[in-house]
């Protein structure tokens, strides 16, 4: 006999961004006063092995989500005050 387990919404992988997204929904379902079930099934090993940008982010939008950030420890390594973008590639006259 197999079980069935239903969710109303199921993301795929652990990255920073699937996590940050269940931590969202849970609290726009919570500030509504709905319910709502989230699941998020791994594809790795382990538990975000998949992740392959390093799990860079902008800090605002940590910041939007949980604003005391900062003052609750939230596990930053490092900060990045600089980046350049650049493409490489034949230009056509």
């Amino acid at each position: 006999m197999s079980t069935r387990i239903e969710y109303d919404v199921l993301l795929v992988g652990g990255s920073p961004s699937n996590l940050t997204l269940a931590y969202r929904l849970l609290q726009l379902a919570k500030e509504s006063g709905k319910e709502l079930s989230v699941a998020i099934l791994e594809k790795g090993k382990d538990f975000g092995g998949h992740i392959v940008s390093g799990a860079v982010t902008h800090p605002h939008v940590i910041e939007k989500i949980w604003p005391d950030y900062k003052e609750n420890g939230f596990p930053i390594e490092a900060v990045c005050n600089d980046s350049h973008f650049s493409v490489l590639g034949v230009e056509k006259k």
